[in-house]
């Protein structure tokens, strides 16, 4: 209970194993979900798990500080995490996909980092709206479909290969969808005209081969790159 104490869970309740002096490993009664972290405690996690100590510009991480003040971290009116912008920043490993539950993140930018990066999760991102990804170890783009408001995705030198990933027709928000400088191959595919919001399209030095689409279709398309 919120005074530290045990409370007995009903019989029927729980599939833990019950005995004559109550649940074997069992921390909450079947129904209860686990509390959503704080967004401080979630940030927290970023900096352990992404090598904080070795960061460039840690200024005011984990400290007493607000969250808010934390290098890269930009809050909304009611401190609540918009914008995540810690590019070059010396971060490694595995980037929290904890992160996609901060509930208005806007934008996430951690290009120029040794961090491998899954897009599991994204979906809950529900506000997520920038996403760039540059020069990190992104190795696919799977899921990423589920990042429905998505307006703008960059994931230049990542070395990305094969045809360009359906995944990507499931963001039927975006604006803007930078794949340069990666090897992807095939031709344009052509559900890119499913994107109906697209006004920039650069897919500059890759290897792509095949017919020049016809975007003509494409109606909002205004910057398209395709050299190289």
């Amino acid at each position: 209970d919120r005074n530290g104490g045990c409370q007995k869970c009903d019989q029927d309740s729980s599939s833990a194993t019950w005995t004559s002096t109550g649940l074997i490993g069992q921390t909450k009664c079947a129904g209860e979900e686990d509390e959503m972290p704080t967004e401080r405690a979630l940030l927290s996690r970023l900096y352990d798990q992404c090598g904080g100590v070795g960061w460039h510009n840690q200024m005011n991480w984990n400290s007493d500080d607000s969250h808010c003040t934390w290098y890269g971290i930009t809050c909304d009116d009611s401190s609540s995490v918009k914008d995540i912008s810690l590019g070059a920043n010396q971060l490694i490993g595995n980037f929290p996909t904890e992160m996609y539950r901060l509930p208005k993140l806007e934008k996430l930018s951690v290009y120029s980092n040794s961090v491998d990066v899954s897009f599991e999760g994204i979906e809950n991102a529900a506000n997520l709206r920038n996403l760039v990804l540059d020069e990190t170890n992104l190795a696919s783009l799977e899921g990423i479909g589920k990042a429905r408001t998505l307006e703008e995705l960059t994931v230049r030198f990542n070395g990305l290969s094969g045809r360009i990933p359906e995944d990507i027709k499931g963001l039927v928000s975006l604006n803007a969808l930078t794949i340069s400088d990666n090897d992807f191959t095939g031709e344009i595919p052509y559900w890119i005209s499913d994107l109906p919001s697209l006004t920039t399209f650069l897919a500059a030095n890759n290897k792509l081969t095949g017919p020049v689409y016809d975007f003509a279709d494409m109606s909002f398309l205004t910057f398209l790159d395709l050299s190289g």
